[in-house]
């Protein structure tokens, strides 16, 4: 019996060892959570080719005053000066607006990451290609021959022309 109590007090210290190791190894893991999320997104749904030109054109404006904004919400929200390993208190907007330009300054070097090794987010077509034939023999074989795939015509509705010379000043005494 004194084995088995032995096992499992031994068994009990390396659980606790590993809880003691793993905890602040998690703690970590999840203040950096939001950094690897976003760096995955940059790299994986971002198509820098695209985005690169946009910015360089002037979209890196409203982005900057966007990440100001962000801060200055976030300084608002949680109110609170950030005490840096012990040694410096950043102040209360400030390692916000720092934490959120480490945000994009990430976002940016994943752009150019992606375009260094030529890697570019899959293409997902959200509209039907207007060039793309198929084959008559689709299972519409009721349609007959003229079926030609045309929309039907659209009938005219009596009201919208109404409301359309009502707009233009008709039935007021203005010009047609």
């Amino acid at each position: 019996m004194s084995d088995l109590t032995a096992w499992l007090q031994q068994m009990s210290s390396i659980v606790r060892d590993l809880f003691a190791w793993l905890l602040p190894l998690f703690m970590i893991l999840l203040a950096l959570s939001p950094y690897i999320l976003f760096s995955l997104y940059s790299l994986l749904a971002i198509d820098w080719k695209k985005m690169g030109p946009t910015l360089r054109e002037g979209a890196w404006l409203p982005l900057v005053l966007l990440l100001v904004l962000i801060a200055l919400v976030w300084s608002r929200i949680l109110p609170r000066p950030l005490d840096l390993f012990g040694l410096i208190a950043v102040g209360n907007f400030w390692w916000q607006l720092a934490a959120v330009g480490l945000l994009a300054a990430l976002g940016l070097f994943c752009g150019w990451v992606q375009e260094l090794y030529s890697w570019a987010p899959i293409e997902i077509a959200t509209e039907p290609d207007p060039h793309a034939h198929h084959a008559d023999d689709h299972g519409h074989d009721h349609h007959g021959p003229a079926h030609d795939h045309q929309p039907p015509p659209v009938k005219e509705d009596p009201l919208r022309k109404h409301t359309a010379s009502h707009d233009r000043g008709v039935d007021r005494g203005g010009e047609g």
